[in-house]
């Protein structure tokens, strides 16, 4: 009987056969694995092993060639993983950041970041098999490490080996990493606010829509229903709201006003504390200053493909961090929002960053 070997790396230490296998035989159910884990159909260093047995970086798990050559079978190997020949792959993406640990990229405007066919997730994990084949591992595959809307452009963090994925997400977790956005927003800002709201899903219009869902916003200040994804609530208002809500948290500065087609709009640094979808557009609609082209949340609508303008302009790292980032990562703004900035009278708030 032939068999195909499989050597394991450091990610996969420590990962369970089963769990592994998994990876080669996905649509087996998990009974068909242990079966062929007893029957000897899959080996760990030349020996009949145990669907619990913990692997070590090194081991040589062979696998029953037949079990691989099935149609629905060794999903990892159709990536380009394991031990087949990688085709050239050029990495679509300007890279800011990238170690052993680490990758992290500056997404453009438009690009959905995992789910779809044409995600950048799909691309990550495809740079990774195809351009370094020693970093191969039978059971990590890369993926991001925070939310980033697809109509928002800048930094964008994956992880690139097991350890840099604890360490970046207990990171976030304890706040321990700060993500600074630029946007636009329709209306002017008149000084630096400290946001604390909560955001929750409108379940009762997720039910009934699917994608889009009615809004409720409120605050002392106003009262208004608005079409769009999330609900937003001020603190004040949470007592009398019946669902999940979660604390957002936005420090937004004004750094420069100025006007597109005759109405007002403010360049704004938001410094986030947490990371709730959308919490930046849902937020800055509740108080009073939409994005501007972000018609979900009640902005006005702009002409050409670019719909708003929010950019992930820097990370803030601990400096002692295990995972050798620096302190500060920068995603240079694109030439699209550059180009409104310019028409609008606000380039020059960069230079206040």
């Amino acid at each position: 009987m032939d068999f195909t070997e499989f050597s394991a790396g450091a990610d996969d230490a420590g990962r369970r056969l089963d769990r592994i296998i998994r990876r080669f035989i996905a649509t087996e159910q998990l009974s068909g694995i242990y079966k062929a884990i007893r029957k000897g159909l899959v080996k760990v260093n030349g020996r009949k092993a145990s669907a619990e047995q913990h692997i070590r970086e090194k081991d040589i798990i062979t696998i029953a060639s037949f079990l691989l050559n099935r149609e629905d079978s060794a999903p990892f190997l159709q990536d380009g993983g394991g031990t087949a020949e990688a085709a050239p792959y050029t990495f679509p993406y300007e890279i800011l950041f990238h170690n052993e640990h680490i990758l992290i990229i500056n997404k453009p405007y438009g690009k959905t970041v995992h789910g779809a066919a044409d995600s950048i997730e799909k691309d990550v994990v495809k740079f990774y098999r195809t351009s370094f084949p020693e970093r191969n591992s039978l059971s990590f595959t890369p993926g991001p490490l925070h939310r980033l809307d697809g109509r928002t452009t800048g930094i964008l963090a994956f992880s690139w080996s097991l350890a840099g994925a604890r360490w970046f997400s207990g990171a976030i977790a304890s706040h321990a990493i700060q993500k600074t956005y630029l946007g636009i927003a329709q209306g002017h800002l008149e000084k630096a606010e400290c946001w604390r709201d909560f955001i929750s899903r409108n379940e009762l219009d997720e039910k009934r829509t699917g994608a889009f869902h009615t809004v409720s916003a409120r605050n002392e200040r106003q009262s208004a229903q608005e079409k769009a994804f999330f609900s937003v609530l001020s603190p004040d208002a949470a007592d009398s709201f019946s669902r999940n809500e979660k604390l957002a948290v936005t420090n937004a500065f004004p750094l420069q006003y100025g006007t597109y087609s005759g109405k007002p709009v403010t360049l704004v640094k938001y410094v986030i504390e947490t990371g709730r979808t959308h919490q930046i557009r849902s937020q800055s609609a509740l108080h009073g200053i939409p994005l501007a082209g972000d018609t979900a949340y009640g902005g006005f609508p702009l002409p050409g493909n670019q719909k708003l303008f929010l950019h992930a302009i820097s990370l803030s790292l601990p400096a002692d961090n295990p995972v050798g980032l620096p302190p500060e990562i920068t995603a240079p703004v694109p030439p699209e929002f550059r180009t409104f900035l310019s028409s609008s009278d606000c380039e020059t708030g960069l230079l206040r960053l």
